[in-house]
């Protein structure tokens, strides 16, 4: 759990340790062996072991698989968010951004959301028409421009974005930051999630305070995917400029892999779930300015 220190000049924000997020004694699929079903779709998918030259394919096909890091990380954190009693989901207007295959969107119409007053927003053109084959109303355009006119002509209530806002340089992602709050509606919230930062910064050995680092990493689907990092502190700071009222939530799978009794797992695989691994950033517009 990463602390704000007293001299940080964030104002009121919160950060949730990862242990907010309970998951069910018995789960269907044995940890170790999602683990290596994983390990053997990696193998497929490489672009240069495999058949999958298309990266956007490719990605299709790997979240269809049930990845380890939806199923035990992203899918709880989201469920816990949508069920909140105060919410009314099936009254709210929503902006899923970047919505890959649309996990999020799915969730939530599946917890009770109205699919008419759900936008699905996603640059990629064979994402998009994968989207919209599943029937869900479909902006293609790219995931940073909030100013395409059916946003701007709307007012919405919750804006979300999975592990999206991670590859955007920080230009993008401060505006991105500053048009979402414009175009929620007062009270209206955006949640997103990204890779924990202090997690990444710790697996590749570079500075926590570093927010301009950029890697590259393998995707789990094949080929590279880009990771701009920018601190916890950064965030919250960012968004509090911009007006939000802030919440942030660390996301691990401590409380699943001791039901499945971790200690048991290669020390490489336990040492790869040990530790918060997602943050959840709720930030809320004021009802009140």
């Amino acid at each position: 759990m990463i602390q704000a220190p007293s001299s940080s000049g964030l104002g009121h924000w919160v950060l949730i340790p990862e242990t907010g997020v309970q998951f069910p004694v018995g789960s269907q699929t044995c940890l170790q062996k999602e683990m290596k079903d994983r390990h053997d779709f990696h193998h497929r998918a490489w672009p240069d072991r495999g058949p999958f030259q298309d990266a956007a394919t490719a990605y299709i096909r790997f979240s269809e698989s049930k990845p380890v890091s939806w199923t035990h990380l992203e899918e709880p954190a989201w469920r816990y968010l949508f069920e909140l009693p105060d919410l009314n989901l099936q009254n709210l207007w929503i902006l899923d951004v970047g919505s890959g295959v649309g996990k999020v969107v799915d969730l939530a119409i599946e917890l009770g959301a109205n699919k008419e007053q759900i936008f699905s927003f996603e640059p990629n053109s064979i994402m998009a028409d994968y989207l919209f084959k599943k029937g869900l109303q479909t902006i293609k355009d790219q995931a940073s421009n909030l100013d395409n006119p059916i946003i701007q002509n709307e007012e919405f209530d919750l804006v979300t974005a999975n592990m999206v806002l991670n590859h955007f340089p920080t230009n993008e992602f401060v505006g991105f930051i500053q048009t979402t709050y414009g175009i929620l509606k007062k009270g209206g919230g955006l949640v997103y999630t990204v890779p924990h930062p202090g997690s990444k910064a710790h697996k590749h050995g570079f500075d926590y305070d570093n927010n301009s680092k950029v890697i590259e990493e393998k995707a789990p689907w094949g080929g590279y995917t880009q990771y701009n990092h920018r601190s916890v502190e950064f965030q919250a700071k960012t968004l509090e400029e911009c007006g939000y009222d802030i919440v942030l939530r660390e996301i691990g799978y401590s409380d699943f892999c001791t039901t499945h009794q971790v200690a048991t797992l290669e020390s490489e695989l336990r040492k790869s779930l040990e530790g918060p691994k997602r943050i959840m950033v709720i930030g809320t517009k004021p009802e009140q300015q």
